[in-house]
C-alpha cells in the first residue's frame, strides 16, 4: 500500500506539489484533528482557492464579523482528508482513484463545506464501492442520505441484502441513527425476529453489558422502529420477553393486540405496527430452453453483463444417467467438476489479462440426480461487473450430461446476455447449464 501511495504521489502534478508545500504561498492555517483520534496538523492554504469552493468557508473565514482571525480549528475530519480535499480546490481531483474509507470522509468534509459539485463526484464513486459489507459504515455518515442516487443504492442494499448487512463485521459500529435507517425500510429479506436479534446484539456490544436496563436505553429509538407485533405470540414470549427488554406494562400491550388484533395506540416507546414488512429477494432465473441433451467433459458459455452487475447463485447440474446394465437402486458415481470464469479484456481474440475464479466440486453422486455447485470465491458469491464480457467454462473428469440446441444461439436478459458455444463439427449450440440463476446488483 505505500509503494502504491507513493506512486499516486509521484504521478501528481507539479503545481500541486507548490500550492500544497510552498508556506509563503499560504495565507490561512487550519488544525486539523482530534486530539483523542489523531495527531492534529496545522496544514497551510491558500485561502482564496478554497473559498471559491465553498460558501460555508466564505463566511466561517471572510464575511461573517466573527469570521477567524487565527489558526482555525477542525477537528471532526482527519488531516488526509483535508488534504484529498485541498487537491480537489486546487484543481487535481483524485475522487476515482479513492478507496472507500477515503472517500466516505471526504463525503463528509463536502456536506459540511457544502462542495455540491464534489459530493455528486464523491456519490458516484461510493456507489462503485458500496457493499453490505461496508454499508454500515457509510450510514455512521450524515452525508449519505443527502445525494438521491446515493441514497437508492443505499436503500437497495438494505432491502434486498439486509441479512448480509446484519451478519457484517461493521455492523456493531452503527451508530443509532444508522441502525434507525435500516429499521425505517419497509421492505428487508430477513424475518422481524432476525431484526430483533440483531438489535439486541448491537445493544449489548455498544453498552458493553447484558444488563437488560442497559441495552433498553441504548435500544430507546431502534425499538420505535422494530415491529414486535409482527411477531408470532410464541416467538414474541421466547425472543422477547424471556430478555426483560420491554416494560411490563408493553408486554401486557402486545398481548393484548394478539387478542383483539387492533393497534395499541398506547404502546408509545415501542412500535406499535401491526403489519409486516414486506420481503425481497430478487432472483433472476434464465431458462435457456435447451431442449437436447448430450454427454461432453467440458462446454462454456459468455456472459455480457449490462449496466447492473450481478451475483451468480449455485448452477444446477444433472447426473450422469445410469449405465445400461442392471444396477442397485441409488448407485452412486464420483463427480469431478471444475468451474472456471474469467473476464475477456480482449474482445478481439476473447483471452483475458485477469486472473480467473476457478471453483471445484468433487462429490458422490446418484445417477440421474440433480445437484448443484455454489459459484463462491472466499465464502461469497462471484460478482460479474458491469458492462463485462466473461467466459463461464465447467469442466468434468469424465463424459458428464450437457445440453444444446440447434437454432439458438443466445439468450437474452434486461442484466445480461448469454451466448452459447457454436460447435461447427455438430453445427449446433452447446451449453453445461440448461438456466443461470442471479441476483442483479446496483452495487459491488
Amino acid at each position: 500500500m505505500a509503494e502504491k501511495d507513493l506512486q499516486q504521489q509521484v504521478e501528481e502534478p507539479r503545481f500541486l506539489s507548490y500550492l500544497l508545500n510552498q508556506e509563503q504561498k499560504h495565507d490561512c492555517y487550519f488544525v486539523v484533528g482530534d486530539q483523542q483520534l489523531v495527531q492534529p496538523e496545522r496544514i497551510g492554504v491558500v485561502k482564496k482557492m478554497l473559498l471559491a469552493h465553498s460558501v460555508v468557508l466564505r463566511t466561517e473565514l471572510e464575511e461573517s464579523m466573527l469570521a477567524e482571525k487565527d489558526d482555525v480549528p477542525v477537528k471532526d475530519l482527519y488531516p488526509d482528508t483535508f488534504m484529498n480535499l485541498l487537491k480537489y480546490v486546487y484543481g487535481h481531483d483524485t475522487t476515482a482513484s479513492l478507496g472507500f474509507d477515503a472517500a466516505d470522509n471526504l463525503l463528509y468534509a463536502a456536506e459540511k463545506y457544502m462542495m455540491e459539485p464534489l459530493k455528486a463526484r464523491l456519490s458516484a464513486r461510493l456507489m462503485l464501492l458500496l457493499s453490505p459489507d461496508n454499508i454500515c459504515c457509510l450510514l455512521n455518515n450524515p452525508a449519505c442520505y443527502s445525494l438521491l442516487e446515493l441514497k437508492s443504492t443505499i436503500t437497495e442494499i438494505l432491502q434486498y441484502e439486509t441479512d448480509r448487512v446484519l451478519e457484517s463485521s461493521a455492523f456493531l459500529g452503527l451508530c443509532p441513527d444508522g441502525f434507525v435507517k435500516i429499521l425505517e425500510q419497509n421492505t428487508l429479506n430477513v424475518e422481524e425476529v432476525q431484526v430483533w436479534r440483531a438489535a439486541v446484539k448491537w445493544a449489548k456490544h455498544r453498552g458493553e453489558t447484558e444488563d437488560s436496563k442497559v441495552v433498553r436505553k441504548q435500544l430507546c429509538e431502534p425499538l420505535k422502529h422494530i415491529r414486535v407485533c409482527t411477531l408470532g405470540h410464541e416467538e414474541f414470549f421466547q425472543e422477547v420477553v424471556t430478555t426483560d427488554i420491554l416494560e411490563d406494562v408493553e408486554v401486557k400491550l402486545v398481548n393484548v393486540y394478539y387478542g383483539t388484533k387492533e393497534k395499541q395506540t398506547d404502546l408509545v416507546h415501542i412500535s406499535n405496527e401491526i403489519q409486516q414488512r414486506a420481503k425481497k429477494s430478487r432472483v433472476v432465473e434464465m431458462d435457456f430452453n435447451l431442449s437436447y441433451v448430450t454427454t461432453s467433459s467440458q462446454e462454456s458459455l459468455t456472459i455480457l453483463t449490462k449496466k447492473s452487475a450481478i451475483e451468480l447463485l449455485p448452477l444446477e447440474f444433472t447426473g450422469n444417467s445410469q449405465t445400461l446394465q442392471m444396477v442397485p437402486e441409488g448407485l452412486t458415481y464420483q463427480c469431478d467438476c471444475t468451474i472456471v470464469i474469467t473476464e475477456i479484456t480482449n474482445y478481439t481474440n476473447n483471452t483475458s489479462t485477469t486472473t480467473p475464479v476457478t471453483v471445484s466440486f468433487s462429490q458422490q453422486l446418484q445417477y440421474g440426480a440433480k445437484f448443484e455447485v455454489p459459484v463462491t470465491s472466499n465464502g461469497q458469491n462471484v460478482r460479474l461487473l458491469p458492462n463485462k464480457k466473461y467466459s463461464l467454462s465447467v469442466s468434468f473428469t469424465q463424459p458428464h450430461t450437457m445440453y444444446f440446441n440447434n437454432s439458438s444461439s443466445s439468450c437474452t436478459h434486461e442484466n445480461i446476455c448469454i451466448a452459447f458455444t457454436y460447435k461447427s463439427n455438430y453445427n449446433r449450440y452447446s451449453s453445461p447449464v440448461k438456466k443461470l440463476s442471479f441476483r442483479p446488483i446496483r452495487h459491488v
